[in-house]
């Protein structure tokens, strides 16, 4: 066999194209700016839902990514202060009781002074008036007024006054009267 006695090429000199970057070893993708900013988003959102579903509770997460650890930790609940306030009322209710009459105005003979004092509206039930009496009032209101069953003996704007009353029962008599009052019933 023939052999090829031509000397051996020499190899190609090295070339360059000018203006293209040059080559670099191949990097992976978590080596590169744009996978650790996806490494951190991807921690960022594994953080927020853990401490979503945590309900309140502080959680740590650890991401492994081809040899490299990322741990992330969720932020704390936020903090929510709560203020009661009780407030107590207390209520009194007093009652004031007709002050006493000198003779009883139900079942009594009428012929005795019958007296009767309030404070605004109030009902006084059967009066009996055994003989014709003048019926003394006083109020310090801007109202007075008596109603019964036989008609309205009194109907004044003024503190005092007196009126005939004739002898006889009169049932429902009402006192009707804005601020303190006296009745007094003086046989003739």
């Amino acid at each position: 066999m023939p052999q090829d006695l031509r000397p051996p090429t020499p190899p190609a000199p090295p070339t360059e194209v000018l203006g293209a970057p040059a080559q670099s070893p191949t990097k992976k993708w978590w080596q590169h700016s744009w996978g650790a900013a996806v490494i951190g988003i991807v921690g960022l959102l594994v953080g927020v839902g853990a401490g979503i579903g945590a309900s309140g509770s502080s959680s740590t997460k650890t991401i492994t990514a081809e040899g490299r650890t990322t741990t992330v930790q969720a932020a704390p609940p936020p903090t929510r202060t709560v203020t009661h306030v009780v407030v107590h009322t207390h209520t009194v209710t007093q009652t004031q009781a007709a002050a006493p009459t000198e003779s009883s105005p139900n079942g009594g003979s009428g012929a005795e002074v019958q007296t009767f004092s309030g404070n605004g509206g109030k009902s006084l039930g059967t009066i009996t008036v055994a003989k014709e009496s003048t019926l003394e009032w006083t109020n310090d209101g801007a109202i007075f007024q008596i109603y019964t069953n036989a008609g309205v003996p009194v109907n004044s704007q003024a503190h005092s006054g007196s009126s005939v009353l004739e002898a006889g029962s009169y049932s429902s008599f009402q006192i009707n009267a804005v601020g303190n009052w006296t009745i007094k019933i003086v046989p003739k």
